[in-house]
């Protein structure tokens, strides 16, 4: 119930084999690596676990698809390859993470885990939703690897120990290695901002971090719920909502933050234009 704890699974037998490039170029390419990586044969889901993977293409996963997300890595053995989003987009509608008592998945992300030798990056991912895990991110639950300019957006996390829109526990490095260039207005007018590749985009349609756990040590920031590592060059670009609603966390201690929740590591060059934390 107190400070998140390293968790060991997938550290020594993910790493030092031979790794091989995969194109995903359609949502079939994606659900065929998706089923190995999660396949509940621990050989080949070891095997496709620490390959390398570029997203060629943007892609929508629907309920036509699969009705409920299994994240990556989120059990014996950590994703220890490379993602490369490539600057594409992955969206989900309607396709959440739920917990179940048949099932239960503690690191709840994209990725469950991120291993220290492995790298996300140039990815975007919309619309990702989760209700109940013990540590829970969009990117990913737990990260001991590189979360490198990856942006999310319309995220939904429900009712975790500690949670944040990038990751629930932090022990690696969250970066941006790039600028992002926005214009505003037309003509004359037209302001040109620049911005960190890493971002939490908050649009309209109101992403939130929300949180009833009773009698626990809760964490939850924008960024991180709980971070060990190096956080820099991060921004939260619009309004977010992190809640904890107090008569529902009867007994509980709340770590709330528009960054990180609680930090023990380091945070640099990160910011946060608006938000409620409550």
């Amino acid at each position: 119930d107190g400070i998140p704890e390293i968790n060991p699974y997938g550290m020594s037998v993910t790493v030092n084999f031979d790794q091989d490039k995969y194109a995903i170029n359609d949502v079939s390419d994606f659900m065929k690596y998706y089923s190995k990586m999660t396949s509940a044969t621990n050989s080949v889901k070891r095997y496709w676990l620490r390959q390398n993977y570029v997203l060629n293409k943007d892609l929508v996963i629907d309920t036509s698809i699969m009705e409920k997300w299994m994240p990556v890595g989120a059990e014996q053995f950590a994703f220890s390859g490379t993602f490369d989003g490539n600057g594409k987009t992955i969206t989900f509608k309607n396709v959440k993470f739920v917990n179940t008592e048949e099932k239960y998945i503690e690191l709840v992300g994209f990725f469950g885990q991120i291993a220290p030798n492995a790298e996300v990056k140039n990815l975007t991912i919309v619309g990702f939703e989760v209700n109940y895990g013990k540590y829970t991110g969009t990117i990913a639950g737990v990260n001991y690897g590189k979360i490198t300019d990856c942006c999310v957006k319309e995220s939904k996390l429900n009712n975790s120990l500690s949670t944040g829109f990038f990751v629930g526990v932090n022990y690696g490095v969250v970066t941006s290695t790039k600028t992002i260039e926005t214009s505003v207005g037309e003509g004359e007018n037209a302001e040109t901002t620049t911005s960190p590749a890493s971002r939490v985009l908050l649009s309209t349609i109101a992403p939130y971090i929300k949180t009833n756990v009773v009698n626990k040590k809760v964490y939850a920031g924008g960024i991180a719920g709980f971070n060990f590592g190096t956080i820099s060059k991060v921004k939260l670009e619009g309004s977010s909502q992190i809640l904890a609603e107090p008569a529902t966390t009867k007994g509980s201690i709340r770590y709330l933050g528009g960054l990180v929740g609680y930090n023990y590591g380091t945070l640099e060059d990160c910011y946060v234009e608006s938000g409620n934390v409550y």
